[in-house]
């Protein structure tokens, strides 16, 4: 299948751990400007997201 569609290429795997024991070191303000903290608060927002509006939306709920 080649032919028709070219391969695709998988971007690196990004470790999102990585650095996550200096975010205490720290003050506040420089915990968020980590990527880290990013990362978090989206999964964060995801998982409200899911369990709060999606899944009701469709008549589940986890408990």
């Amino acid at each position: 299948m080649d032919f028709l569609y070219p391969p695709e290429t998988i971007p690196q795997y990004r470790d999102w751990n990585e650095g996550f024991q200096n975010l205490s070191l720290g003050n506040s303000q420089d915990a968020m400007k980590h990527p880290i903290y990013g990362f978090y608060q989206a999964a964060s927002y995801h998982r409200w997201y899911v369990l709060r509006d999606l899944l009701p939306k469709h008549g589940l709920m986890v408990a």
